[in-house]
């Protein structure tokens, strides 16, 4: 199964020291299944700042990942109810970086679907805020 889709993210940025910021991405891509799981993947543009590199997003009923591929390489995982560390390159070195999710809603199958997450974010072992992502995948022509 490869099919064409329609993907939108919404992701709104909460940080500890500052208003809310909102960014919302609209661009074609590819829904896959790997196993059970459904990878919807686009390829980064210059308008984003990541030109040759491609974002895939696994999402499995409890988790969801986010994998850049090509010149800004990064994984994030986002498991309902769980606290995940990874290491991050920010340009400068490695960040260590934390994720919990206490909120994951999928709804996919393989016609496409949404996500909705709400996510808190620690930085070296330091709460700087959270956020939250919607992410729709729609079949081009629906």
């Amino acid at each position: 199964m490869k099919e064409n889709v329609w993907i939108s993210i919404d992701g709104r940025q909460e940080p500890e020291s500052s208003l809310p910021e909102f960014a919302t991405l609209y661009t074609s891509g590819f829904l896959t299944k790997r196993g059970s799981n459904y990878v919807a993947s686009y390829d980064e543009s210059e308008l984003t700042g990541m030109s040759r590199t491609r974002t895939e997003v696994e999402i499995a009923p409890d988790s969801v990942s986010l994998r850049r591929i090509g010149l800004f390489p990064s994984n994030l995982v986002f498991q309902k109810g769980r606290r995940l560390n990874s290491m991050i390159d920010n340009g400068f070195g490695l960040v260590d970086m934390t994720l919990s999710t206490p909120t994951l809603n999928v709804n996919m199958n393989d016609d496409g679907g949404t996500v909705d997450l709400k996510y808190d974010l620690e930085i070296e072992h330091s709460h700087v805020g959270g956020g939250r992502l919607h992410i729709d995948i729609r079949k081009l022509g629906e």
